[in-house]
């Protein structure tokens, strides 16, 4: 059962209807009918959920926004979306989230993962139109610069419904990016699973069993955040960017959602040496990996910890009923060697590839010509951040 948190909306918005679709924007969240009614669909994810969307609240200070679509008297559709700006993981990362309200006003912006999530497949477009559509006009109120969509692509109508989205998406002005992720069917029998594998994460796997590794489940306890923060700590280093410190961890996704039983990470150990983690948030039979990490010394003594988690994962999920394994994730196109090795490495597990679309809009605004103008003009840092967003 998933626990009614009492969530209260500080503002409401009378309802817009868009042909048959009646759109509103909830001025009282109910935290368990949002959730159940999520779960009741198998592509609900957790990026649609209240724990999702409190969370960006608390600690990110974004104003997550929850939408119903209408269709006569019976909800066929909702959708959580966030409006904020571009900077929020680099803020946090650096622990700058003070600095979030000057880019608030500077560049306000908006997003939306995994929705909606539609509950009548008869009018699957009209919802995901009319509830876009309300999205866009809100930011245009707000003076967003502009936003970013990726709809629902676990949903079993998505790849039937598509190309459909995307002629809808066009016509709105929206313009579409490729993206892809590597998902394993935990519905199949283990030796399966095992055999669909590459032969070098098979290889590796047998090899690792060998090597006296040891994998541990963590928890939500200073000396796990401790053994997480090291190793995802020496990744961060040697790919160059922030290292995660103790108070990001207790303030991460992973933390949060740990108490409420939504999230699991594991590390691997061999010789008493760290060698490798691994985190995930669980929801609605998903397992979404992130934060995949191993340390130097797993690479200098050619140690498999981070293949043997791979495996323990998918055994862990099959064997605690979940449906699927989402490696969350891939850029099999772009020219980047770390790109590319990332791909390599998650494609050896047996996903299966899931392509999706993500959906960018550049808004008319003040705020969006000068904002532009000064990621043309003003330095790396603010292009890598629209590369990332993609609008």
């Amino acid at each position: 059962m998933i626990p009614d948190s009492g969530l209260r909306e500080k503002t409401s918005r009378t309802a817009v209807s868009v042909g048959d679709i009646r759109v509103q924007r909830s001025g009282q969240v109910q935290a368990f009918e949002w959730n159940e009614r999520l779960c009741r669909r198998a592509g609900g994810s957790w990026r649609q959920s209240t724990y999702y969307g409190e969370y960006k609240r608390e600690y990110y200070h974004e104003e997550p926004v929850y939408l119903l679509a209408w269709h006569g008297d019976r909800v066929v559709g909702q959708l959580l979306a966030c409006f904020t700006h571009p900077y929020g993981w680099s803020l946090f990362r650096r622990n700058a989230m003070f600095l979030s309200p000057i880019c608030d006003r500077l560049a306000p912006w908006f997003y939306c993962y995994d929705g909606p999530v539609v509950f009548d497949d008869d009018v699957y477009l009209q919802v995901h139109t009319a509830l876009y559509n309300w999205l866009v006009e809100e930011a245009g109120n707000r003076g967003c610069i502009g936003g970013s969509l990726i709809p629902c692509y676990y949903a079993d109508e998505y790849p039937q419904q598509r190309e459909a989205l995307q002629v809808e998406m066009a016509c709105s002005g929206f313009e579409r990016h490729d993206k892809a992720t590597l998902a394993v069917d935990l519905t199949q029998d283990l030796e399966v699973l095992f055999g669909n594998l590459k032969k070098d994460a098979r290889n590796k796997v047998r090899r690792a069993q060998k090597q006296d590794i040891e994998i541990t489940e963590l928890s939500n306890d200073i000396p796990s955040l401790e053994r997480l923060a090291r190793v995802l700590g020496e990744t961060a280093r040697r790919n160059q960017v922030a290292p995660n410190d103790m108070r990001t961890m207790h303030n991460s996704s992973w933390a949060h959602l740990y108490d409420s039983g939504l999230s699991l990470g594991f590390v691997s150990m061999a010789n008493g040496e760290l060698l490798s983690s691994q985190q995930a948030v669980t929801y609605n039979g998903i397992m979404a990996l992130g934060g995949v990490s191993y340390t130097d010394y797993s690479r200098e003594a050619r140690l498999y910890g981070n293949d043997l988690m791979q495996w323990h994962v998918i055994c862990w999920g099959k064997e605690n009923g979940y449906r699927l394994v989402d490696f969350t994730g891939i850029a099999p196109r772009s020219a980047s060697e770390k790109m590319q090795a990332i791909h390599a490495f998650k494609a050896k597990w047996g996903g299966q590839r899931i392509e999706y679309d993500q959906f960018s809009i550049a808004l008319p605004s003040v705020r969006g010509t000068i904002y532009r103008l000064l990621v043309n003009y003003l330095g790396a840092g603010l292009k890598a951040v629209e590369r990332r967003w993609r609008w």
